[in-house]
């Protein structure tokens, strides 16, 4: 089939298709979600189980072992981490990224509720969260007050949600950093000895009348009616009536014992924003939403609310929305500045052909725009960065195709017959071409594992772009010269310029590489070596930073601080905040992390020793926001007491720290040893920062020994000693008070001895636990209690034993570099018998990641070459071909060099894309070339007139790739610009060396 000659002789057919295409890409642009990261499915699920007071050895016996066994049990488990400190454990499960995440869920959730069932009686919460990049919070609000009480506060708070979850495209509203409010009995020891009472006594009481037991109903006659029982506390003068015991007549009353007051639990976790007390409220969006119409409905709801209160200051303090328009929009700056620089290019081609060419750059756009809306990908700085480089490839084709009409135009055709035969005469190369920068793409769009997801949407964006660039330049293209270009077509200022460079300077530096082949290959060959060189130079790195106007102060203390002391540290940090004017927006999380507002940074689960304070600036200038965070470093380096961390938000998946040296064994003596050396070895290694080794700490716990022989004699349960001690120390709650007359909130009632009457070990001396019979057992009469040395934090890998010592990387320093160094010196540590290290962080990621890029890389190239060799019959044409790849990468390494960035995950999918894009120039000219002796010309006529015939052709799409990657380049970001970079400096490079290297080949290998 003539596929051009068909389209031109159907136009109002081809009309009618490509009008179709430009309406169907606006409405996709139009409908299609718009984000700022790219949306996938993350199989990684997090189960925290709170136990208060309980010790890291109690919650691994008790909970985490038989968690991690069910968990563990489950299919295409990856891997599992587990950390557990005092009163809570957290267990990270990673599934395969292949899986079905919401049947995942239901599987973990299904495993967490059948072992929650033999929990102790303490384990006041198991939670199981998915991780999700759709979990975000777009939005977080601040509620501020002076005066106003947590209470009325948390009213306020349960309106605003209420309002933002009728908001058209919400998922989820959550209040954070409320205290929740609670009855407490405090309970007077001496008072409770002289009745001779028991805290199990006082607990039970409370309990069975706070307990609700419907009563059924009774048939009357005909009738059937309810039956309603009144016990349960509707108020607070209730509980102080409680009935505990009666003796002889003598009834005691709860309020005889114990002080019953209305308030808030013990603070654990609290907020204020730019120092002022505060609770915060986040929302996060639906899936395939647009965040901009989203945020628009949030302010709709929120709008009355600013000023509806004047005790009670509505704040929003972070709005994604703003985040993804600033990178979206330079985006979109980018895209135009390419356009009118792809124009530029095409000037020596005359304004007609100029137009033409033109043309295919919305239709490709609209028809990659509509296949990535139709396969479900989102709008993001992935899929748009991948149509800026689709715009300097998109034009490739119909350029070649052009320029090829305009020549048989030149040459005396009819318009009609020079756009059948222009464009029949290159369908072949064309072909070739395409399906060589599709596989190019390939080890990008198979990559496994979650960077695979993260950066898929990218090369999609070019392939769909690039196969309507291919569908375009046969079809519409030829329609349109035959209508817009001259018969009569002369040249122009630009093209004698690019022909004057042609035959000047290229002509004479041809010559002499075909007077001196050797000489000519020695040389590519030495200017192939140094580009290896120079990677050793420029170093190797993985994600960047995600350059955004906000960061984390992240405080911790040692282990056994508690959140008073941890405060003050805070209130330190914020004043000292507050000598940076460009900080606009302070809000500190006491107790807690800060909720989740980046798609790879999780909340810190509450822990009283930890604090995080989110900062924003007020406009992002990346050398001045890095000299800040560089002075802010500084300035907290020698803080004693407590470590205060920097730490900006990174790209790519989720790690932990970039350095990270993972110990395992069993015995947590010996790992508290080895982990101590290796962080020492950290330390002593230039260009680490914030080495954290979490068993430097040294602890020290309060041990009960229960005297078995003693406690079975006098019938006392060791439930019934632990019940005890828990609720003298911390409290329990019992049961919990349903209010009546509009009363929208149900506090606990926790029932605790007096704190001021606990605060040394004398205490010991007047607790009392019951026994089987119901008499009274002095506690020291069936325990002991000594100190001993505890881990602050134990940790499992895979179910064993473990320590994770981390590290960050110091300003100027390569991750890479480091890690290799602090490896040297490991390896030469004496490692006991049993016990070994694992390298995480970032090279583990690399090693998931470049691993499988380089797997995939050696399987297009296999694939591109199949092509090759089927295109030119034969191995010689398909070696003439891969020339121009290694001369290509020696210029994308040069220009790395040059401006100063390392090899990044982002630069080396440069490299790998370069691989199609470079074969590009190469297989027109051999196919050019082929022609011509085919129809009767020598090797070096042939030679001369493929020079000739596709240099220009060849310049000005080699130009239209460099202009429209320039944008990014001047971006100065350090997550595309060395993309950007990769494949100027490689397709310049094949561009100037390639043009004298495979003519010599061909001369060599195809005579």
């Amino acid at each position: 089939m003539n596929i051009p000659q068909f389209f031109i002789k159907h136009w109002q057919f081809t009309v009618c298709i490509f009008l179709l295409i430009v309406f169907w890409g606006v409405k996709s642009f139009l409908e299609m979600s718009k984000t700022e990261d790219p949306l996938f499915p993350v199989p990684i699920y997090q189960v925290a189980a709170i136990y208060p007071g309980a010790s890291p050895e109690d919650l691994e016996q008790q909970v985490v072992k038989p968690l991690e066994s069910a968990l563990g049990s489950l299919e295409d488990v990856n891997q599992i981490k587990t950390k557990i400190n005092d009163g809570i454990a957290t267990i990270q499960v990673t599934f395969l990224q292949n899986v079905d995440v919401d049947k995942k869920y239901d599987e973990v959730i299904r495993e967490v509720n059948q072992e929650q069932v033999d929990f102790p009686e303490g384990v006041t919460d198991v939670q199981v969260i998915q991780g999700s990049t759709t979990n975000v919070n777009i939005v977080q609000y601040a509620l501020t007050t002076e005066n106003k009480s947590y209470k009325e506060l948390e009213v306020f708070a349960e309106q605003l949600k209420s309002s933002l979850e009728g908001a058209s495209g919400i998922q989820e509203v959550n209040i954070h950093a409320n205290p929740e409010q609670q009855i407490k009995v405090t309970v007077d020891m001496h008072k409770m000895e002289a009745y001779q009472l028991t805290l199990s006594q006082v607990s039970n009481a409370i309990a069975s009348e706070a307990t609700r037991i419907p009563g059924g109903y009774v048939d009357v006659s005909s009738n059937r009616y309810n039956i309603k029982t009144t016990g349960d506390y509707e108020s607070v003068e209730a509980i102080k009536n409680t009935i505990i015991n009666s003796n002889a007549g003598q009834q005691v009353y709860l309020k005889d014992i114990a002080r019953i007051t209305e308030g808030y639990e013990d603070v654990s976790y609290y907020a204020r924003y730019n120092g002022k007390k505060a609770i915060f409220i986040t929302a996060n969006q639906l899936e395939n939403t647009n965040i901009f119409n989203v945020n628009d409905n949030i302010e709709e709801k929120m709008s009355h609310y600013y000023d509806s209160n004047n005790d009670i200051e509505v704040i929003k303090i972070f709005d994604q929305s703003k985040s993804v328009s600033h990178r979206l929009n330079g985006l979109y700056r980018d895209f135009i500045i390419a356009i009118v620089l792809v124009l530029f290019t095409l000037l020596p081609l005359g304004l007609r052909a100029s137009y033409v060419v033109m043309f295919t750059v919305p239709t490709s756009i609209f028809i990659g725009i509509t296949l990535l809306h139709l396969t479900g990908f989102s709008l993001n700085q992935f899929s748009i960065v991948g149509l800026v480089i689709a715009l300097g490839l998109l034009v490739d084709d119909s350029i070649i195709v052009v320029e090829n009409i305009v020549a048989k135009l030149r040459k005396g055709k009819s318009k009609l017959e020079a756009s059948i035969e222009g464009t029949n005469q290159l369908m072949g190369a064309i072909i070739s071409v395409t399906i060589c920068i599709l596989l190019s793409f390939l080890p990008l769009m198979i990559l496994d594992g979650s960077t695979g997801d993260f950066i898929r949407s990218l090369p999609m964006a070019v392939v769909y772009t690039m196969c309507g660039s291919f569908f375009v330049s046969i079809t519409l293209t030829p329609l349109i010269s035959k209508y817009i270009l001259k018969e009569d077509l002369g040249d122009n200022k630009f093209y004698r310029w690019v022909m004057r460079l042609n035959e000047g300077p290229f002509l004479t530096v041809l010559h002499k590489c075909l007077k001196y082949p050797k000489s000519t290959l020695v040389i590519a060959a030495g200017l192939i070596f140094i580009g290896f060189l120079l990677i050793k130079v420029i170093g190797v790195t993985f994600f960047p930073t995600a350059e955004k106007p906000q960061f984390y102060v992240d405080i911790t203390l040692p282990k056994e601080k508690n959140i008073a002391t941890t405060d003050s540290v805070v209130h330190y940090v914020e004043d000292h905040l507050k000598n940076y004017p460009e900080i606009t927006s302070v809000a500190s999380n006491i107790g807690k992390g800060n909720p989740k507002i980046y798609y790879n940074v999780g909340q810190e689960p509450q822990k009283a020793n930890f604090a995080e304070v989110f900062c924003e600036v007020d406009e992002y200038h990346k050398d001045d926001f890095n000299e800040m965070i560089v002075n802010i470093r500084k300035d907290f380096a020698q803080y004693p007491a407590a470590d205060i961390e920097i730490r900006e938000f990174m790209q790519g998946p989720p790690i932990t720290d970039p350095i990270e040296i993972r110990i395992l064994g069993e015995n947590i003596d010996t790992l508290q040893m080895l982990s101590a050396k290796v962080a020492g070895l950290m330390k002593e290694t230039e260009g680490t920062l914030y080495v954290n080794n979490p068993m430097g700490e040294t602890k020290t716990d309060l041990k009960i020994e229960v005297d078995n022989d003693k406690a079975a004699a006098l019938g006392v349960t060791y439930a019934e000693i632990a019940k005890t001690i828990r609720m003298a120390f911390n409290g329990i709650p019992v049961a919990d008070i349903m209010g009546t007359n509009g009363i929208d909130y149900n506090p606990k009632i926790m029932v605790q001895l007096n704190p001021e009457e606990v605060e040394d070990f004398s205490a010991f001396e007047h607790i009392r636990v019951s026994s089987l019979s119901g008499e009274l057992v002095p506690f020291k009469a069936v325990c002991n209690w000594h100190f001993e040395n505890a881990p602050p934090e134990i940790q499992h890998y895979n179910r064993s034993k473990s320590v994770t010592v981390t590290s960050s990387t110091d300003e100027g320093y390569l991750t890479s570099k480091v890690n290799a160094k602090i490896l040297e010196k490991i390896k030469a540590m004496d490692w006991p018998a049993h016990y070994s290290y694992e390298v995480g962080g970032e090279q583990e990621k690399q090693k998931e990641s470049f691993g499988g890029l380089a797997t995939n890389m050696l399987i297009a190239i296999f694939a591109i070459a199949a092509v090759l060799i089927l295109a030119f019959h034969g191995i010689k044409g398909t070696l003439i071909v891969a020339s121009a790849i290694p001369l290509g990468m020696f210029g994308a390494v040069v220009a790395l060099w040059i401006f100063g960035y390392s090899l990044s995950f982002t630069a080396f999918i440069g490299m790998v894309t370069l691989v199609g894009l470079e074969v590009k120039n190469t297989i027109i000219i051999v196919d050019f070339t082929n022609q011509m002796r085919a129809a009767g010309h020598s090797i070096d006529e042939a030679i001369e007139l493929a020079r000739e015939e596709r240099f220009t052709p060849i310049f000005l799409t080699t130009l239209t790739a460099v202009f429209a990657l320039i944008p990014l380049v001047i971006e100065r970001s350090d997550f595309f610009s060395p993309l950007a970079l990769v494949l100027i400096g490689g397709l310049l490079s094949s561009l100037f060396l390639t043009r004298f290297v495979e003519p010599v080949l061909y001369k060599l290998l195809m005579k």
